[in-house]
């Protein structure tokens, strides 16, 4: 493994490019409402996964893991908290389209409460505050 000295300010710029992409893509969720309405399982299955979950995901790697907030959910029952890591599972979990429905509904909570997490978050940071030391609020109250 090999060690690097962080720029602040390109760390900074990077993780709120991905919050933006993140937002930007879960903008889209209404294509995986579109295929539930129409009662098509596997359409909806991959919509769901792709602008409601995923980007959820992507948000809470900013939050929990600042410097691997690109890696997805490798290792991510270790680099989450146990709640945030029950509610994933359960949001993945999705088996008919009355799930992916009211998944979808629990996620608009969840990532509208992460991404507010990571405006504070990326605002301490620019203001001088390091990654280091920030503590989340606890966004597990919803979960």
């Amino acid at each position: 493994m090999k060690y690097q000295n962080v720029d602040h300010m390109t760390h900074h710029s990077q993780l709120q490019s991905q919050l933006i992409r993140a937002q930007g893509i879960y903008s889209q969720r209404n294509r995986a409402v579109k295929y539930t309405k129409r009662g098509l399982f596997l359409e909806s299955l991959i919509y769901y996964h792709k602008y409601v979950v995923n980007p959820l995901v992507d948000v809470l790697r900013i939050i929990y893991t600042p410097f691997q907030a690109d890696s997805f959910l490798i290792h991510a029952s270790r680099d989450f908290p146990v709640e945030v890591v029950l509610t994933l599972e359960k949001l993945y979990g999705v088996k008919t389209i009355e799930d992916i429905v009211d998944r979808i509904e629990l996620t608009d909570e969840l990532f509208r409460n992460a991404v507010a997490e990571v405006d504070i978050m990326l605002l301490q940071s620019k203001e001088g505050e390091k990654f280091n030391g920030y503590q989340p609020i606890s966004i597990t109250g919803l979960l």
